[in-house]
Formats: C-alpha cells, structure tokens, sequence
C-alpha cells in the first residue's frame, strides 16, 4: 500500500513541477558544461605539460649528450697523465686516437642537430661547437708533444708539457660547460613558457584541488619507494660490514699462516744449511793442499752469500711494507770486490774469459755500509756477464764517482764509489735497454730456455742501489757487448781512505816487464806497478817481451822482473820462460807467471822452467804487492805464502794446530739431525769441552737428571718433546733441588734455524737464557762459550 501511495505523490509533483525545478536543471546543465570544460582545460593543460616534457625533454638529451662529450674529452687527455706511469707511448698514443675519433664524431652529431633546428638560439649556440673543436686540437696538440719526449727518452719535458695539456683541458671542458650553461638557459625559457600558460589555465578551483590531489598521492608514492630504497641499503650495509669482518677474519689467518710459513720455511732451510756451513768451517780446519783450500773457500764464500739471500727470502714480510732497511758497519771494500770477482773466477775461466778487475788508487779502503747488499748487487752483474759473454773479457771497474764528496777537511766524510762491469758479450738493443730494471724482464724472450733467470735480478739491484743514495744504468750495444755501473753512497774514514802501501826501497825505480795479449791486463797491471813507483814496459807477445828483455839488456837497464802471462798465442808462458833462462844475458831475470787455468802438474812444469812464482788470476793487488816484494827480497816462497797466492794443484798447506787442552766442562748437546750434531761436535771439540749428545727433549731431560752440566744446549724443534717442553720441564726439576738447596741453574741456550725478526724475544721469554741461530760459526759458539761457561 506505501508504494502506490509515493508513486502517486510522484506523479502529481511531475504534472505539477515549480519555476525552481527549471533552475535546477539548468543548474544541473551548468555543472555538465563546468565539468566539461574543466575536463577540457584539464585535458588542454596535460597536453600543454606533455609538450613542455617533450621539449624539455630533448634539450635534456642535448645536455646529456654534451656531458658525454666532456667524458670522452677526459677520455682523450687521459693518456697524456697514464703515460707517465705506463711508459707505454704506443698503448697511450692508440687510446688517444680511439678516444678522438668518437670525441669528433659526437661533436659532429651534436653540431649537426642543433644546426638543423634553425632557430635563433639554435645560432646562438653553434659559435661554441668551434671553440670546443679549437680548445681539443690544442689539447691533443700538447698530449702528441709529451709522447714525443717520452719516445725521446725525455720525461722531463714531457712533464713541463704536461701542466699545458691540462690548462688546454681545462679550456676545453670550459667552453663545454659554457655550451651546456646556454642549453640550460634555453630550455629554463622554454619550461617559462610552458608554466606561464599553465598558471593560466590552473585558475579553475577543482583543477587546483584535482592537482594537489594527484601531489598527495605522488608524494606518497614517493616516500613508500624511499622507505623501500633506505631498507635496501640498510641491508646492504648490514651484508657489507659482515663481509667485511669475514674478510677480515680471514686475512688476519692467512697472515698467520704466512708468518707460520716463513717460520717454517727459516727452520727447513737453515737447518741443512748449518751443515754446510758448520762443515767447511771445520774442513777449512783441516790439512788442506792449496787447490783444496781455494776450492773450500768458494764453497765457504757461496755459502756466506746464499745465507745472504735466504735471509731476504726470511725477511720478505718487511720487504712487503717497504721497511727494508740497510745494515751500517765497517767494512773493507777491496776485499769485498775481491771476494765477489773471486766467486766467479772459476766459472769465467771455465768459459774460456777473461775475468779482470781494476780499483783505483783513490777507492777508499775502510767504509760503512752495508758489504751484503754491496755484494748482492756486484754479484748480480757479474754473474750476467759472464752468462751472456761467449768470449772475450768481463772487466771490473771501481773508481771514484765524478763530483764524490768526502775530499773535504775533517776526520770522517763520505764519497760515491762509481763500480762498472763490461762484458765482451751479445749486446742489448736499445729499445729494450729501458725495460731491463723492470721485475720479470729480460733482455731477449729466448734466453728464458738457454739462460734461465727470472729477470728479478736487475729490478732488486735498482732498489738496493736507490738504498744506498745510488744510481744504476746500462751502455750497450748489439754485438758490442754491455756496461752496466751503478752508484752508491758511502761513509768513509778519511784517515784510511786510500790504501797505503809500504814500499820496498829495491821496488822503487825497478824495470817491470808485463807481457800478455789482453790489452785490459797490461792496461791494469801497469798502473798497479807504476803507483808502487816501479817502471813498466809492456809486451802483447812472447817474441815481442824476448826483443824487450835482450834491448834492455844491450842498454845496460835490464828489466828486474818479468810478469807473464800463461796463455797467449805463438808463444805461450811457459815457452818464454825457457827462452829466457836459455839467454844468458837474461837468465837472472825475475819470472812471475799469472794463470787462469791452473791445471795439473803445471806448477811443476813452471818451476822446471824457472819460473819464480806462480799465481792464479784474478790476483789480489796486495797478492802481487807482496809476492814482488818477496821475490825480489830472495825470500823463500813457502807453501804458505803459495797459499794465500791462490796457488793451483802443488803441495798440501797444513792445517792449524788444534788446541789439546783438558776438558774442564760438561755440556749437553740436544740435537735431533745427525748432520747438525756432526757439526756442533767439531766445532765443541775446539771449545775445550766434554760433550753428550741428547736425540730428541725427552733424552735431554733425562741426562740433566743424570748428570752435572755447565751448559745446555737445546735445539727448539726436535720429535717425541720439542727444546721448549724439555727447557721447561728441566727449569721445574731445577726449581725444585734449589728449593732443597741441592742444585744449581744450568745455562739452556735455544739453538734453532728460525732466524725471523722475533724469534729472538720469543725464546728468551719463553724461559732460555740465550739464543743461537743455525747456522752458526766456530767463533759465535766460543763467545757464547765464554759467557755462560765460567
């Protein structure tokens, strides 16, 4: 029944609607044309903003497009700076044409857009495309002169260049970012334009209201999407710190397994090591004859200089960290050039070369420094000499460095010493010259197979030479041979800078004849005998040295010695000698035969032909200072003074006595490797003491229960108990008899083959009294002997 009703009542109010009904309609009408228009305007002002983003859009591009345009300048001024550190012109030089190519290929598309606009502020900007094309010629003008200085070996000015490449740089990416400042204007002009028309058409409230509807939910949107980004990084910072403490973790074990290795590593090589040291000092101690004696010592002097360089290998933890440092102390320097020549004379003779050395008057005999790395470096370029010469000579020279300081007044000073080392050998081709000092570089790819090597060598020679205040190069050429020298700096005392000789009065004036084919011989020989204040004469032959000795003769002004060289064509030494004592008018003639041979038997057959003595080469220049002096002073020449004149297979030299003294003290020795107990027994026996011998800790602990010892001592590694657990265990029995008031302390020295920065420290807190490091010397263990053994 109500709905029938209301319908009824509707009816009637449509047959009757008021005037106001036609309002509302209208009313009605004016809000479907208010909606349309404001859907209108509204579409009219996304079409107004979809053009400013269009246009926008593509001066947003040009922008791009120029910052890539500054990239690939940078790109193409980068290989002027790498190569300073590269070296590399060739390399840098294809960068800087790859990067200029696609540099002038992006200005030229950049160019060719803004002038296809063909506008008015399209105009405006093409002036700057020339000045960018100008500032980049300028700039790759000065990077072509700096690659020009470097391939002309002038780093130098290659350098003053460079502050004018980056100036050029600096006006390029100016004139760049002058370009970019315009196309920012003009696109601020245009975004002007596009917001005025819009401010314009923003005036309708529902639009405002739609707009600020649409930020609301923008802005929303935009904070959801920053949480979400701060929540990724959050995690990615939580992932980053636990990797790093992982990697951390991790570096913190391979470092000590690093120092573990090194450990490990000191104690496996020092230990056989010790052998071979120990040994030949002791065998040195021993009957030797001559040849015997020269070839102990070789094996005495490579061992010394492999014991050098497996302490580098042992300190290469503070190599890594760049705190090598250098030893300082006094040393002889001629004998230390000496040595080294020495250890390589064999192997230059067994090539058939001539090995000679030459020290100037002036070279400072007493220095400080450090004599290993001395001779780490003089061994180096010698031993590659001698690798790469198939015939001819090797030659040592050290002199005085031009402008050496230390010439002043005063008591101490110091002086550059200028040592050189020219071979006979291939060459080297000066492209390749500047690459040697590089670690892992040689001179040819094919000596890899023939000569070995790592190519190490030189590059460690650098550094150690820029140690010591140096410089290190190289001369050479092709089929030429080579002349590597370096420089060092050296404190000297000026008091015996210059080595004194003492002067026989009957050498003073004496005619010297040196005869030898190598000029470099003659050469050194003669300034040897002329500082002595002898007069010399030199001969190439033995024909030439008889028709000397006979003119000579005939004069009335004989020569009063004859230094001759064995080995020389038509005529060799020995030859000359007999002819010499042959000629009655020279057969008193002093004779002095140098050899670089030294076979067997030929010492006899020197003797039989009247030669006065024998020597081999290289001879040390106070060898031949003393052998003149002896002979011309009519002195024996004894098996002794044969000896320290290096004679060749002859008579034996005997050993120095022994000391026999009574043994007065006990010691126990805890050694587990037989080699090493070998050596330290020797050794013991010239320290005047009675000694047993533990195998392993277990051993020792149980002789200290036994027996009264002086001293102990206790290697640190050794199976069943280490020296540590055994130390340890004999300081408790010994804390507890001298609790009792029964016993004494016993000295325990750690004797170990770990020889790393630490060890040391480490042994004495541990509970040792001392320490001794494998291998060890005759004269380090009696000094270590007198201190605790009283």
């Amino acid at each position: 029944m109500w709905m029938p009703k209301r319908r009824r009542r509707s009816f009637a109010c449509t047959r009757n609607r008021p005037a106001w009904y036609w309002l509302y309609f209208l009313l009605a009408l004016l809000d479907i044309i208010t909606v349309l228009v404001s859907l209108g305007l509204s579409h009219r002002l996304m079409d107004i903003y979809a053009e400013s983003v269009e246009v926008n859009q593509h001066w947003a591009e040009r922008l791009s497009r120029y910052a890539d345009l500054a990239v690939v300048a940078g790109e193409v001024n980068a290989p002027g700076n790498d190569v300073f550190d590269s070296r590399d012109v060739s390399s840098e030089s294809a960068k800087l044409k790859k990067a200029l190519a696609i540099f002038e290929s992006d200005l030229k598309a950049a160019q060719s857009e803004i002038a296809a606009l063909k506008t008015t502020e399209a105009n405006s900007l093409m002036g700057n495309f020339g000045d960018i094309d100008k500032a980049m010629k300028d700039m790759v003008r000065e990077s072509t002169q700096i690659f020009d200085f470097f391939t002309q070996n002038q780093p130098d000015k290659a350098g003053e260049r460079m502050a004018t490449m980056d100036r050029k740089y600096a006006t390029l990416n100016g004139t760049i970012a002058h370009l970019s400042r315009q196309v920012r204007a003009i696109q601020k002009t245009h975004f002007d334009d596009q917001i005025r028309i819009a401010q314009n058409l923003k005036r309708i409230e529902y639009l405002i209201a739609g707009l600020v509807i649409l930020m609301i939910i923008g802005a929303l949107y935009y904070g959801s999407r920053v949480f979400r980004a701060i929540r990724t990084a959050e995690e990615e910072r939580e992932a980053y710190v636990e990797a790093m403490a992982k990697a951390r973790v991790e570096a913190e074990a391979a470092n000590r397994a690093k120092s573990q290795f090194l450990a490990n590593l000191s104690h496996e090589i020092r230990t056989p090591m010790n052998g071979i040291v120990g040994m030949n000092e002791l065998l040195l101690k021993t009957p030797l004859d001559a040849t015997q004696r020269r070839y102990a010592e070789t094996v005495g002097n490579s061992g010394e200089m492999l014991l050098s360089i497996i302490n580098d290998i042992l300190d290469f933890s503070k190599i890594e960290a760049g705190k090598l440092e250098l030893e300082a102390f006094e040393f002889n320097l001629r004998e230390c050039i000496e040595k080294v020549v020495e250890l390589f004379a064999e192997r230059a003779q067994s090539k058939g070369l001539e090995l000679v050395y030459q020290i100037a008057a002036d070279v400072p005999v007493n220095v400080r420094g450090d004599p290993v790395r001395m001779r780490q470096i003089l061994s180096n370029l010698v031993n590659n000499a001698i690798k790469f010469t198939e015939r001819g000579e090797v030659f040592v020279e050290v002199k005085r460095a031009a402008g050496s300081a230390g010439d002043g007044s005063g008591s101490a000073g110091s002086c550059k010493v200028h040592c050189s080392v020219r071979d006979s050998g291939m060459g080297i081709p000066a492209e390749t010259q500047q690459d040697l000092f590089k670690p892992f570089v040689q001179a040819d790819v094919s000596t890899t197979r023939r000569f070995g090597g790592t190519g190490l060598g030189l590059a460690i020679c650098q550094q150690l030479v820029r140690l010591m205040d140096g410089e290190i190069g190289v001369s050479s050429a092709p089929g030429v041979g080579s002349s590597f020298w370096f420089t060092v700096a050296l404190q000297i005392d000026q008091t015996a800078r210059v080595q004194n000789w003492v002067l026989d009065d009957r050498l003073r004036g004496t005619r010297v004849l040196i005869v030898d084919d190598n000029a470099t011989n003659r050469t050194i020989l003669h300034e040897q005998v002329v500082s002595w204040g002898m007069r010399n004469g030199g001969a190439a032959s033995g024909l030439r040295a008889l028709e000397m000795l006979r003119d000579a003769a005939a004069m009335n002004d004989p020569y009063g010695l004859a230094i001759i060289d064995m080995l020389m064509p038509g005529m060799d030494g020995l030859e000359l000698a007999r002819a010499i004592r042959a000629d009655p008018a020279l057969a008193d003639t002093p004779l002095i035969m140098l050899t670089s041979l030294g076979a067997a038997g030929e010492l006899r057959a020197a003797r039989a032909a009247g030669i006065g003595l024998y020597l081999s080469k290289p001879v040390r220049e106070s060898d031949l200072f003393n052998a003149i002096n002896d002979l011309l002073s009519n002195h024996a020449i004894t098996q002794e003074v044969l000896a320290v004149a290096k004679v060749v297979p002859g008579e034996a030299v005997p050993a120095a006595p022994v000391a026999t003294g009574a043994k007065r003290h006990r010691v126990l020795l805890a050694e587990d490797n037989m080699v090493n107990q070998q050596v330290a027994l020797a050794m013991l026996q010239h320290c005047d003491v009675e000694v047993d011998v533990a195998h392993d800790g277990v051993q020792a602990v149980a002789a200290h229960e036994r027996a009264r010892y002086q001293l102990i001592l206790m290697d640190c590694h050794m199976p069943e108990m280490d020296g540590f657990e055994a130390m340890l265990k004999i300081c408790a029995a010994e804390d507890a008899a001298g609790a009792a008031g029964n016993r004494m302390h016993t000295p325990i020295i750690a004797v170990t083959a770990n020889a790393l920065q630490g060890d040391r420290e480490r042994c004495i807190a541990a509970g040792f009294d001392d320490y001794m490091s494998k291998p060890f010397r005759l004269q380090e263990l009696k000094k270590l002997m007198g201190v605790w053994v009283k």
